[in-house]
């Protein structure tokens, strides 16, 4: 796979941008995003705040990982698999959440988590029954912190898959357990 644009050298970039790739973690998703330098610093601010929030990042890893298999983002789910790794779940959970059908060999609430983002990537819609399973396991907070997270990833897919971007020899997120 070649990729559609290529990736900006710190010298073509205004500085700030410049400044906050060599802060982040040398994947090559953020340095496609800063071919529209505007975009990077909230781009990133926003995947901070996405870590940061209330939610059990192994329920975030599994919605992501879920969104990322139905979307066909193969960058997302490889870069994912480390970061969901890092963060306890397991080769046997991952090939699960990555698996074709409707996910029911995991807990109640990580089936439930895997309706969501399967919803939210195939049909950007989320059934009744599904978000009360979730209302039924989380606060208003959390519910409304994993939908805005599965959302933001579909965008995430719908970017790395128009561009093509390339999957880096290295692996810079393995170990991590967020991708800041």
């Amino acid at each position: 796979m070649t990729a559609r644009l290529e990736l900006p050298k710190n010298k073509e970039l205004p500085q700030d941008v410049a400044e906050r790739l060599d802060a982040l973690p040398a994947i090559n998703v953020y340095r496609m995003i800063a071919n529209a330098p505007s975009c990077l610093i909230p781009w990133t601010d926003m995947v901070k705040g996405l870590y940061e929030s209330k939610v059990d990042i192994r329920y975030r890893e599994i919605a992501i990982l879920r969104q990322a298999f139905i979307a066909k983002s193969d960058y997302e789910l490889h870069q994912h698999r480390f970061i969901a790794k890092s963060n306890g779940i397991t080769e046997e959970e991952i090939k699960t959440i990555c698996s074709t059908g409707k996910v029911t060999a995991l807990n109640e609430i990580e089936n439930a988590i895997c309706d969501m983002a399967e919803q939210l990537e195939s049909t950007a819609q989320l059934s009744d029954e599904t978000a009360s399973a979730l209302k039924s396991h989380f606060s208003e907070q959390e519910v409304a912190e994993l939908i805005i997270l599965t959302s933001f990833y579909c965008c995430v897919a719908r970017v790395l898959n128009a561009t093509k971007v390339e999957i880096e020899s290295n692996n810079p997120l393995a170990g991590q357990d967020s991708p800041n």
